[in-house]
């Protein structure tokens, strides 16, 4: 099956990922459903077809023009490759290695990570990506061609500041994103707050300023999902003190502009943006930029993978069977 712009959605504990025909309007009939690589137990290993082993993928990225998957092994501590162009499946490590934690800029296997997680590519060439480490409080750039991986603005103390390479601090970061309109810019989703990265002045700023004691701040959970259009991001909350998820509408060019427009309390019910209720909202995607789109979610303790159709504000499931 090609993977000619196809919605791709990481199913954390199931598989590395499942995919689902390329569409351009609300899905009316079941998608279609093809299971590339799974695996179950606490195993990584690399090879080919059946013999290839994941564990605990986080995030996914394609590479269009070679039909590559990367992705993170947020238990295996590692980042790799798999090519869907060969028959069977391939499998290759990039970076990083299992059983040895820990944060050493390297080439390959000599690269050390922490439970990476989010990823997102810093160009159009598609040849480097992005990772968030959150438990260590640093973003790692990965370049998929000489497997070097570096450090990325964050000095690797836990904090809220914002400023220069090297000074700025994060908390946590769980996901990044490449501005699809200015390829200079970057959103980063930490767990109270989001933040825009100009890599042309290597200068860090505050959107969502958030902090863990201000009383209705957003939390963006551990694989908070985040979508960006022209001006507005689209972040998922997974708060499982408060047993809430929701969806939030996060104006960039403003500070603290944030609105919740579906979920509320942990629940399964489809309908109307207000009335629907998801029960821990992760991955976010989109197959367009403009704005009022489709928007697709992995609803994970739903086991589901929920439609949000902005254009007349419905929600529905697309994949499972909700029963609560």
């Amino acid at each position: 099956m090609p993977l000619r712009t196809p919605l791709v959605l990481s199913l954390f504990s199931l598989s590395i990922s499942r995919i689902i025909g390329q569409q351009s309007a609300p899905l009316r009939v079941p998608p279609v459903v093809r299971t590339i690589v799974a695996s179950s137990g606490s195993e990584i290993r690399d090879g080919t077809g059946t013999n290839i082993k994941v564990w605990a993928p986080h995030s996914i990225l394609i590479k269009e023009a070679t039909r590559e998957i990367y992705w993170s092994s947020n238990l295996g501590d590692s980042v790799r490759r798999i090519s869907t162009a060969s028959d069977p499946v391939e499998s290759f490590t990039i970076a990083g290695k299992p059983g040895e934690r820990d944060v050493i800029d390297g080439v390959g296997e000599d690269a050390r990570f922490t439970f990476p997680e989010g990823m997102t590519w810093t160009g159009a060439d598609q040849t480097a990506f992005y990772v968030c480490q959150p438990f260590v409080h640093n973003i790692k750039r990965v370049n998929i061609l000489t497997r070097n991986v570096t450090n990325f603005i964050f000095n690797g103390m836990m904090g809220f500041v914002d400023g220069s390479s090297g000074v700025a601090q994060t908390a946590f970061p769980q996901q990044i994103i490449l501005d699809p309109l200015h390829s200079s810019i970057l959103y980063l989703v930490s767990f109270f707050q989001v933040r825009k990265i100009d890599l042309n002045t290597q200068q860090v700023t505050s959107v969502v300023k958030g902090k863990p004691n201000f009383a209705g701040s957003p939390v963006f959970g551990a694989e908070s999902g985040v979508f960006k259009i022209p001006d507005t991001i689209y972040a998922t909350e997974f708060d499982q003190s408060l047993q809430r998820s929701r969806l939030l509408k996060i104006n960039v060019a403003a500070v603290d502009d944030v609105q919740v427009i579906s979920g509320g309390a942990n629940g399964g019910l489809d309908g109307t943006l207000s009335n629907a209720r998801f029960w821990g909202l992760h991955a976010l995607i989109s197959l367009s930029t403009s704005p009022g789109g489709i928007l697709y979610a992995v609803d994970s303790d739903n086991n589901a993978i929920r439609q949000i159709d902005l254009t007349n504000d419905e929600v529905t499931t697309l994949i499972g069977n909700i029963s609560l």
